[in-house]
């Protein structure tokens, strides 16, 4: 059974071991809806009971469908607008037995590119960690870690946990 990979880059900001997570920290958690996303937020939650650290848990919309679709019209927006609603409930769907009352958490559905759409996140929110799943909807094109796991672990400044599948808490 393959362990939690942390990804740390040399330009993160701060020195980090999962020991010393600090109390009351922001976990960010990026969302798919695969079985992937499922295990690395079961594990984030986890870690946020035992640090009582907050959890923010962002899905995205790839920009790529809008763009191609349709100019900036009023019917775009109302599709996006109504995309964005039906996400933050599947969104809260997916989550709510899995963080139930257990710990503080947000949801959010933010538009981008998923990769550079998180890292702004983090930054945002402050997070001192980001919790993926390690194989996403596109594993086919990375052989273990998937596109926005391995992209986010190349460029973030907080260092990145990439929760395996097989991974059981």
């Amino acid at each position: 059974m393959a362990a939690p990979q942390l990804i740390v880059r040399r330009s993160c900001s701060t020195d980090f071991s999962m020991k010393a997570l600090l109390e009351g920290a922001t976990l960010l958690v990026g969302i798919d809806f695969s079985a992937c996303c499922e295990q690395a937020l079961r594990y984030a939650v986890s870690l946020a009971e035992q640090r009582r650290a907050q959890l923010r848990v962002v899905h995205v919309l790839e920009d790529l469908l809008f763009r191609e679709v349709m100019a900036d019209t009023p019917s775009r927006k109302d599709l996006i607008a109504m995309l964005v609603q039906s996400k933050l409930q599947r969104l809260g769907f997916f989550t709510s037995h899995l963080i139930a009352d257990r710990v503080s958490a947000e949801w959010r559905v933010l538009i981008g590119d998923p990769a550079l759409v998180l890292l702004a996140a983090a930054t945002q929110i402050g997070a001192s960690l980001i919790v993926l799943g390690e194989c996403g909807q596109r594993a086919v094109t990375h052989a273990t870690l998937g596109s926005t796991t391995t992209r986010v672990g190349a460029e973030s400044v907080v260092p990145v946990l990439a929760v395996p599948l097989q991974y059981r808490i």
